[in-house]
Formats: structure tokens, C-alpha cells, sequence
């Protein structure tokens, strides 16, 4: 368990009611990537599942994922719900994009059964089971999305592009306090707004650059001032170049992304071979 930025002395109750949990303490903020990373390097196992604290699973949630592992899976989502029963879903676990001219847009459907597993663009961060060395190598080259959000989106799609696939399992619920834990760092305009650049960042690192010098110029226009210094900070904009590059290189190209989401692997009970 990676505890960052909160004293141990805030989790002393939970320590003691759980010692056979491995604790893992940071005083500073490691952010999401940081945190990630962290955990990873002291896993034990194959899988790992990676649970934000403001999640909450259901009982059979584990048990419902690790059935789907399979060689050819990186990761298999849980379905998630909100909390408040009023909200509406506006993160369900199954994912998909649409072409805006510019950077992606993502979305998270409501599938039509809670008994179809089937595949999606990319399982979110918050609670989902992935494959540890695949994660850990994807994971290693995050740091162009301090603080949070679309990590996991490039983890996805460099996954389907490396010949791996991300599969959503609606029969693992879990429910979420949506941005409880970035509202104890962030006001809500800051948290917008760093979704924001990040979607931005995602798609100068993965997707291809074509057209004129006036279309990038375009979309760097459409920003706020805070989020266009900070993609132009020297370390920041290496990342977003290298990771270009990177994304180049992989075996698959940005069109393999293209109806991930539309493919059907059965039923809950059933397993893939």
C-alpha cells in the first residue's frame, strides 16, 4: 500500500488492524505515476491491481478480473459507478475515443449488458488489473503527466500498439468518489485544467504530427497561459519529444487504436483462451 503525502501517523489504525499489508510511506506528494511506480517495484506477483484510495470494490470484484488474464492481456478494467447514485456516469470503465480535428476526446460508455466482457481503449488507473513488467515499462516514461490523468490512457494505447489488449469486465464493480483525493490538492478549475494539457500532451506524444507548423500552433493557442508554460518547460517538452519518438518506433501505428472497444470476448463466467 503506497501512502503519499499524509503522515503515517493518519493511518496508524489501519496499520495495526492490517499487518500483513506492506506499507509504504512517502511525507512528500509522489503524485499518481510516482505512487505507481513505487508500488510496482515492490510487487511480488505477475498482476497487479492497481486501487485509488477513493475507490470502494465489491466483494467479488478480484475474483471476477483475474479470471481474464490471458499472454495477449495487459489489463481488464473493472466497471465503475459513483457513489452518489444521482450523478451521472460519467466514468463507467469501458472507454473509447472520438477524432475532434485535434487531440482526442475519451469517453466512458455504459455497456448495454453487465455480462459481456469486452474490449476497451484503456483500463483507467483507478481500479484495474494490470500486467506488472508491461505496466512497469510503459509506466517508467510518465512523468510528462504530473500530476495525474491520461498516464493511463498511453499505457492503454501503447499496450494495443505493442500487440497486447485491455479488456472491461462489468462483472468487477467498483464505486468511486470522483477527485476526492485531488480536491485535498487541487480547486476544481486547477484539476480542469490539467486534464486539459494532459489530453494535449497525449497527443503530442502518441498520435502523428501531420499537417502544417499552423494546426500545432493552433492547438497550443487554445490553452491557458499556466498550462502552455508548463508544456514548454524544457524538461517537460523533452519528455513530450521523446515520447514522440518512442511512439514511432512500437510495432503498431495510431490506427490500430480504431474500435478496440467493439471487440467481444464472452460472457463473465466464460475465460479467454
Amino acid at each position: 500500500m503506497v501512502v503519499n503525502g499524509s503522515p503515517p501517523s493518519r493511518y496508524r489504525p489501519l496499520v495495526e488492524a492490517h499487518p500483513q499489508v506492506r506499507w509504504l510511506f512517502s511525507k512528500k506528494p509522489l503524485w499518481y505515476c510516482g505512487a505507481v511506480r513505487r508500488g510496482i517495484r515492490v510487487a511480488r506477483y505477475d498482476w497487479v491491481y492497481l486501487l485509488n484510495s477513493d475507490m470502494i470494490l465489491d466483494a467479488s470484484a478480484l475474483a471476477s478480473v483475474v479470471k481474464w488474464r490471458s499472454p495477449r492481456v495487459f489489463a481488464v478494467a473493472s466497471q465503475v459507478f459513483f457513489r452518489d447514485p444521482n450523478k451521472r456516469r460519467e466514468e463507467t470503465g469501458w472507454t473509447l475515443f472520438r477524432e475532434t480535428g485535434g487531440p482526442i476526446e475519451i469517453l466512458d460508455e455504459v455497456p448495454e449488458d453487465d455480462r459481456r466482457v469486452r474490449g476497451t481503449l484503456y483500463a483507467g488507473g483507478g481500479a484495474s488489473l494490470f500486467r506488472r513488467c508491461l505496466l512497469e515499462e510503459l509506466a517508467r516514461d510518465s512523468a510528462a503527466y504530473v500530476p495525474f490523468y491520461w498516464e493511463d490512457v498511453e499505457w492503454g494505447a501503447r499496450a494495443w500498439m505493442l500487440g497486447y489488449e485491455s479488456l472491461y469486465c462489468p462483472s468487477s464493480r467498483a464505486w468511486h468518489g470522483h477527485r476526492m483525493t485531488n480536491r485535498l490538492f487541487f480547486s476544481e478549475p486547477d484539476i480542469d485544467r490539467i486534464l486539459a494539457r494532459n489530453r494535449l500532451v497525449f497527443h503530442l506524444r502518441n498520435a502523428p504530427l501531420a499537417g502544417p507548423f499552423d494546426a500545432f500552433a493552433g492547438m497550443l493557442n487554445h490553452l491557458d497561459d499556466t498550462s502552455l508554460e508548463e508544456i514548454l518547460e524544457f524538461g517537460r517538452m523533452a519528455r513530450i519529444v521523446c515520447g514522440h519518438f518512442q511512439s514511432c518506433l512500437l510495432p503498431a501505428d495510431y490506427s490500430a487504436l480504431e474500435g478496440t472497444w467493439e471487440r467481444r470476448y464472452g460472457e463473465v463466467d466464460e475465460c479467454v483462451s
